[in-house]
């Protein structure tokens, strides 16, 4: 936007003076400040309720980033470094879903997997490990299977697919262990 003054002469009793006018401000369309699209999408995320996850991760420093990541999807997301504590927030909480890490001191992804699924059968549960050591039997207690080491889009698409879908099976059977050349695990 660009001001413009203008200098107004006027002639009374025959002198001239300058008189300054306020300046106009003229603002054409193409002046308007443009809203981004990714923004636009997020306003408009705003004005449906965003959808909770949980994280229960032992691991601070990744849950902190995973965290972000998720609410800049538009996700609200409740982390619990305790799987004691994301059990609490699960009972106390409206979660859509729960993701778990499977290695954790207090007690395994299994074991909170099982516990959610008691008290709510309905609840999507969605194991996030870099173990290769977690039992076949995991299978059936959680609803999706990622990897640490594949790209976070592949758990965003899966969170997202469970979220909508509810509890349905996903198209392929849980994948406990992908062949990836770099392991990342946190």
């Amino acid at each position: 936007m660009q001001a413009v003054a203008k200098v107004v002469t006027s002639r009374r009793a025959g002198l001239h003076s300058r008189l300054p006018v306020t300046p106009k401000l003229t603002v054409t369309h193409s002046a308007l400040p443009r809203t981004p699209h990714s923004l636009r999408h997020r306003n408009a995320a705003l004005t449906t309720p965003a959808k909770t996850v949980l994280w229960i991760d032992d691991y601070a420093p990744a849950l902190a980033v995973y965290q972000a990541i998720f609410e800049n999807h538009g996700f609200r997301v409740l982390t619990a470094t305790r799987p004691s504590v994301g059990l609490q927030l699960a009972a106390t909480e409206m979660v859509d879903a729960v993701i778990t890490d499977y290695e954790m001191p207090e007690m395994s992804g299994a074991s909170v997997a099982i516990a959610l699924k008691k008290s709510n059968s309905e609840l999507p549960v969605i194991l996030f490990s870099g173990s290769e050591s977690q039992p076949r039997s995991i299978n059936n207690f959680v609803d999706g299977y990622c990897d640490k080491a594949a790209p976070i889009e592949r758990l965003i698409a899966t969170v997202k697919h469970l979220i909508i879908r509810k509890p349905t099976p996903l198209p392929h059977p849980v994948q406990p262990h992908a062949d990836y050349r770099q392991r990342v695990v946190a």
